[in-house]
């Protein structure tokens, strides 16, 4: 079962410049690929893996991972119409699986960056909070206590702080 949460990251100001600068990357890479698929016409991701995986590693220093991912993100969106050139935009959204982003506890995550691993701290929106607290509480965890922030944030998706307690 896929489960998605939107999550509120909260980056230093150092943690913000990597990850912007992998999103950037990565979708540069991206664009890159997208015109190599729309020349060869295929958006086979075997063949693209085949022809372009160590290309994508050398040209844009993605990690094993990130440039499987590029090869499933381009692969999927130049299939669903091979007469387009597809382009990511650079700030475009960058997908992430459980070896680039992990949860570490109930207020953090772990990221996979261009220069290594962060870990930042996040807010979660309301909505989501039940799901994740099943999850949390599944996987044998303590119970989780839901701590809702100042009321100055956007009231149509207010996020919360979890914490866990003993």
């Amino acid at each position: 079962m896929k489960l998605t949460l939107q999550i509120q990251l909260l980056p230093d100001k150092q943690q913000a410049a990597q990850l912007k600068s992998t999103m950037e990357r990565f979708n540069a890479a991206c664009s890159w690929l997208a015109g190599q698929a729309f020349e060869i016409k295929t958006a086979n991701k075997i063949t693209l893996q085949q022809h372009f995986y160590y290309d994508l590693r050398e040209r844009f220093g993605l990690s094993a991972q990130m440039a499987a991912i590029c090869i499933r993100h381009v692969g999927g969106t130049y299939s669903r119409d091979k007469s387009l050139l597809p382009v990511f935009r650079p700030n475009a959204a960058m997908p992430y699986d459980s070896r680039i982003l992990s949860f570490k506890g109930i207020d953090r995550v772990s990221i996979l960056t261009l220069e290594g691993r962060i870990i930042v701290p996040f807010v979660i929106w309301e909505d989501a909070v039940f799901e994740l607290s099943r999850r949390w509480l599944a996987s044998g965890a303590n119970r989780v206590v839901v701590a809702a922030l100042d009321d100055t944030l956007d009231e149509a998706a207010q996020p919360v702080a979890l914490e866990n307690a003993s």
